[in-house]
C-alpha cells in the first residue's frame, strides 16, 4: 500500500513540474529539397533571440550538404522552448546572407532555390504546404 502511494505522489509531482514549465523542450525536423542548381548546406540553428536576422548569433543543431536534386533532413529532439529555431541554408558562391527561416516544433518541409536564372543568384528558403 505505501509503495502504490509513493507511486501515486510521484507521479503527482512529475504532473505538475510538466504543467508549470519546468524542463520543457521541443522537438524539431525540417525536410530539406535543393532545387536550387547546386550544391547547398542546409543548418538547423537555435538562438535565444526571439527576433533574428542575418548578424544574429546562433548555435548549429544539425547540418546536411546535399546535390543538386537531393533530399534530407536536419533535425533536433530536444530544444528549449524559449529559443527560437530556424533553417539556414549556404553554398559556396552565394552573392548574400545566407537565407534564414523561422521553423516550429514538429515537421517543417522547406524548399531551397535560386532566386533567378543565373548560377550565381542568391538562395531563397520556402516552406512547402
Amino acid at each position: 500500500m505505501a509503495r502504490l502511494v509513493w507511486r501515486a505522489s510521484a507521479l503527482g509531482f512529475l504532473s505538475l513540474l510538466s504543467l508549470a514549465g519546468w524542463g520543457c523542450s521541443s522537438a524539431y525536423m525540417v525536410d530539406v529539397r535543393n532545387d536550387s542548381g547546386r550544391p547547398i548546406y542546409a543548418t538547423l540553428m537555435k538562438t535565444g533571440n526571439a527576433e533574428f536576422d542575418d548578424r544574429t548569433l546562433a548555435v548549429p543543431l544539425s547540418e546536411v550538404r546535399l546535390g543538386p536534386g537531393d533530399r534530407g533532413a536536419v533535425s533536433a529532439p530536444t530544444v528549449p522552448q524559449d529559443m527560437t529555431v530556424f533553417i539556414q541554408a549556404d553554398t559556396n558562391g552565394n552573392p548574400g546572407a545566407p537565407p534564414r527561416m523561422k521553423v516550429f516544433p514538429g515537421k517543417t518541409v522547406v524548399k531551397v532555390r535560386s532566386a533567378g536564372d543565373q548560377h550565381n543568384s542568391p538562395l531563397v528558403v520556402e516552406e512547402i504546404r
